[in-house]
């Protein structure tokens, strides 16, 4: 399996020194800290989760007509500070 070995990764408890990801096919399948860096260890500087990319190009509503408010409009804000 392959394992991917990091001076530093960012775990779901925090930062993480001298970390060692085995990888499982498409899966995570094993994580250890504070460990030295094997022979066949692939090594990199910093590790982060991955990111989904969620956003959109686009800036009509129109073209979510899935949206219940979609076909109202722009919205408009009202209330103090509002001009």
């Amino acid at each position: 399996m392959p394992q991917l070995w990091f001076e530093r990764s960012l775990l779901p408890d925090g930062w993480a020194e001298r970390v060692r990801i085995t990888i499982n096919g498409a899966t995570i399948a094993a994580v250890e800290t504070g460990v030295d860096p094997g022979p066949g260890d692939e090594r990199h500087g910093a590790a982060l989760p991955g990111l989904c990319n969620v956003h959109t190009a686009t800036a009509s509503s129109a073209a979510w007509p899935a949206c219940p408010n979609a076909a109202a409009g722009p919205t408009t804000i009202s209330g103090a500070g509002a001009r």
